[in-house]
């Protein structure tokens, strides 16, 4: 440790810290506009310019190395001299109306009667407002009199850009830190941002002017995060102002983990912003949970009470009416009749009920979760066969393989740690995949294999692993070679998405994962979609899937098999159903649901709630209610508690979440210790492996003749790969209440080869119909360096129309996950 003095206090720091470092740590305040805590030193804006004893001249503190007995001084009249100078050439390019008028702490008392001007001209119109660092450094500086500008005042003049999604761009603002420009180039890593220009000219921008968009920027916030000014704002937050509370808790669009805070303004979420103590995360964050949560959560369209039917339209009624209609709805039915299907989005105290609902209550055993049709070999109570992996392991392995997924696009959380991993720490990655993935310029080896042909590389693979004589193609071989030298250097990690299990043989897919893992003594970490999907996997696997799955009881209730369908977080592929009494319970009713829904009861969202989600790698986290609930609506537990007090039944009589997770952790082996209070702050839980688990005996799929793949012909040219909406809460799509994600990934877009699309006369944005030997749905073209020739890809839900209607409707014949691949033509429209 180095002991030092700081303007008379002493401070002791560890070796090779700054000067400013020790200054924090003395509780001395050293101005700053360019250094910040996620970033490297930069020396640039020569603010935090100190004195020490015995060195002439000012020295920088945030480049200047701490040592032994130094006396710093900070304040001094030189120093505070040099200060006012910068200042000033700053302040001569900024609208300073507010930093330099004598009545500004008046008006900064009663700040919210003003602002929404088009043009800053002071502190009362800017965004940041009375958040900006620029307002701390100037009070600091020039103290209660204020600033006198000597040098002539310069306004640029510039428009705001607003051409981007989520953030707007305010050059007038701008003080040239730097900040942004390292935050994209060290956080975000994508290097969008730079200075352009030169002298009076100089801004920060894009190559070319481009948008944000088009430079390939992924819209992680972290620019936003690192403006000290009000040149880069959260466009849905401009004018908020600052949050009165913030409160912890785990984002829900993905099943990565990251920790957020959400910020709270009278009552209602404001931001959601990445915790640097967040042990998935740290600090890193995606466009979904840095900028999707407070339009989702706070969306006009959110029903404001039940619903019933009645005379063949949905009315809102209150809630008792509507308890006693789904009451009764469920005492006509049979129990073999019965079904209710959960989402993976639901927090496990939800998921837990909803099980025990489905046994206790509705007396059936037909219960299953959407986790299904992209995970279902996961759901029979066997798990993968493999040893788990962590998040934490990608950051010293030495061979990361990633299978039939795309993590840059579905977990950009977890492929920028991957990215880290390779770009720093030597990482070999091996890609596998039908189709080119932004991490394909970064794979050590990369296999393209033909659209549903996982089952024929993964063959050859394990048999190359497993010694057999047998010969491989050219790129296996050279895969298994990567991977092989990489063992001998240290761990390898096997990723696999759920490109790899939608596949009519996606169980037989997943034996060759644990087959290849176990010859390299790898570990493996399924790339799970929905935030609590290993949550729905683990419940399962406790409870036994011996009833009807989703793919079942769709066909059911279409075909008159049901007399209640009761849907928690989940929605019906299109087509006509017959499917008797239908409760829908949700945050937006989905539209294929609430067409036949007799009930719809409004839930609360996941940003007003208490609960625990379990991660991908079986780490188990709080959810914490943050905001004041919407008007009229439940959580989870609260309705399914409710319902079983009107059907007379016991041991539904804890609402409480935390009263839920106390006999959850008393009742499933996996969840043992896993309570509320063990998980505050940043205490995470890692499940017990295997535990409690009701296996389900494989079905030998050898002996299961299961129908090849559409192969294409002259009439339907294409194959095309339906790929699973990654951007999605329960039934919704995002970008139906986020118009900025319908920007970046838009909902109804087929994916074509510039090669195919030129043949065809096709463009990006014109309308076209995919159309199979079974049926057709509209989309707009997207055509893209990615696709592979004769392949088209598309989102398979959550765009305008859904590709169920066009698919063959095979099914693994042991976890009934479906095959989303078929052969079609492309026609323009």
């Amino acid at each position: 440790m180095i002991d030092l003095q700081i303007d008379g206090r002493k401070a002791q720091v560890e070796e090779g810290a700054r000067i400013l470092d020790a200054a924090r740590k003395a509780e001395v305040y050293v101005p700053t506009l360019c250094d910040h805590p996620d970033l490297r030193p930069y020396g640039g804006c020569r603010l935090c310019v100190v004195e020490i004893e015995g060195r002439p001249g000012s020295h920088p503190a945030c480049i200047t190395t701490a040592q032994d007995g130094m006396v710093v001084r900070t304040n001094t009249d030189a120093i505070q001299k040099l200060r006012r100078g910068v200042l000033e050439l700053l302040l001569c390019e900024h609208p300073s109306a507010c930093l330099v008028c004598e009545e500004r702490h008046e008006c900064w008392t009663h700040h919210e009667c003003t602002g929404r001007a088009e043009a800053t001209t002071g502190c009362n119109f800017c965004p940041k407002g009375y958040m900006c660092e620029l307002r701390q450094v100037v009070q600091h500086v020039f103290g209660d009199a204020g600033p006198e500008i000597t040098v002539p005042s310069l306004y640029r003049g510039l428009p705001i850009d607003r051409r981007d999604p989520f953030i707007d761009r305010d050059d007038n603002l701008c003080i040239l830190c730097g900040r942004c420009v390292r935050a994209c180039e060290e956080i975000g890593r994508t290097n969008t941002l730079d200075f352009v220009y030169r002298g009076s000219e100089a801004r920060v921008g894009t190559a070319f002017n481009r948008t944000l968009l088009e430079s390939g920027c992924r819209f992680c916030g972290s620019c936003v995060d690192a403006c000290p000014t009000g040149s880069l704002s959260e466009r849905v937050r401009r004018w908020d102002g600052a949050a009165d509370q913030h409160v912890q808790t785990t984002c829900s669009f993905c099943s990565v983990g990251c920790q957020f805070d959400l910020g709270v303004k009278h009552d209602g979420v404001i931001e959601a912003l990445p915790r640097r103590d967040g042990p998935v995360n740290q600090g890193d964050n995606c466009v979904r949970g840095r900028f999707s949560v407070v339009e989702f959560v706070r969306s006009i369209k959110r029903p404001k009470s039940p619903m019933i039917r009645r005379n063949g339209d949905l009315v809102e009624v209150p809630w008792q009416t509507a308890l006693d209609a789904a009451a009764e709805g469920i005492r006509r039915a049979k129990p073999e009749r019965s079904a209710l299907l959960y989402s993976g989005s639901c927090t496990n105290e939800s998921i837990y009920y909803a099980h025990k609902f489905a046994r206790d209550v509705l007396e059936t055993r037909n219960v299953d979760s959407s986790v299904r049709l992209s995970y279902g070999p996961l759901l029979n109570g066997h798990g993968n066969g493999s040893e788990p992996a962590r998040i934490s392991d990608l950051t010293d392995a030495a061979a990361v393989l990633v299978i039939g997924a795309d993590p840059s696009f579905s977990h950009p959380v977890l492929a920028e740690k991957l990215k880290r991993a390779i770009r720093e720490g030597g990482t070999s990655l091996v890609l596998m995949s039908p189709h080119e993935t932004v991490l394909s310029g970064l794979a050590t080896c990369e296999i393209q294999y033909e659209p549903g042909g996982e089952r024929q590389v993964l063959d050859s693979l394990s048999a190359r692993m497993g010694g057999e004589s047998a010969a491989v193609p050219e790129d296996v071989e050279r895969a298994a070679d990567v991977l092989e030298d990489a063992k001998k250097k240290g761990s390898v990690l096997v990723l696999f998405g759920s490109g790899v299990m939608r596949r009519r043989e996606g169980t037989r897919n997943g034996n060759l994962i644990s087959a290849v893992a176990r010859a390299l003594g790898a570990k493996v970490l399924p790339l799970l979609s929905a935030a609590n999907d290993r949550g729905a996997i683990e419940m399962a696997a406790f409870f036994g899937c011996d009833g009807m799955t989703v793919p079942e009881v769709h066909t059911a209730a279409r075909e008159g098999g049901l007399d209640l369908l009761y849907l928690m977080g989940e929605d019906l592929s299109p087509g006509k159903y017959d499917a008797g009494f239908v409760i829908v319970q949700d945050l937006f009713p989905p539209s294929e649901a609430l067409e036949i829904a007799d009930v719809v009861f409004p839930v609360s969202s996941f940003a007003e709630v208490d609960g625990t989600y379990t991660n991908m790698e079986g780490r188990v986290q709080r959810v914490r209610a943050a905001a004041r609930r919407t008007l009229g609506a439940m959580s989870d537990c609260e309705v399914l508690s409710r319902l079983a007090g009107k059907l007379e039944k016991a041991g539904f009589e804890h609402e409480q979440p935390s009263a839920v997770m106390a006999e959850v952790a008393e009742t499933v082996p996996f969840y043992g210790g896993a309570t509320h209070d063990a998980l505050d702050g940043n205490g995470a839980f890692f499940g017990h492996e295997q535990a409690g688990r009701k296996v389900r005996a494989p079905v030998d799929v050898r002996r299961v003749r299961t129908p090849k793949t559409e192969i294409p012909d002259k009439d339907y040219p294409f194959l095309l790969i339906a790929e699973l909406d990654e951007y999605t809460y329960r039934a919704t799509p995002l970008a139906s209440h986020v118009p900025g994600l319908r920007r970046i990934e838009p909902a109804g877009t087929v994916s074509l080869s510039p090669h195919d699309a030129e043949a065809m006369g096709v463009e990006t944005g014109m309308p076209v119909s995919i159309v199979s030997r079974r049926g057709k749905v509209s989309a707009h073209a997207a055509v893209s360096e990615r696709a592979r020739e004769g392949v088209a890809r598309m989102v398979a839900r959550g765009g305008e129309g859904s590709l169920m209607t066009v698919l063959d409707g095979v099914f693994d014949p042991d976890s009934k996950a479906p095959e989303e691949i078929c052969a079609v033509r492309i026609e323009r429209i």
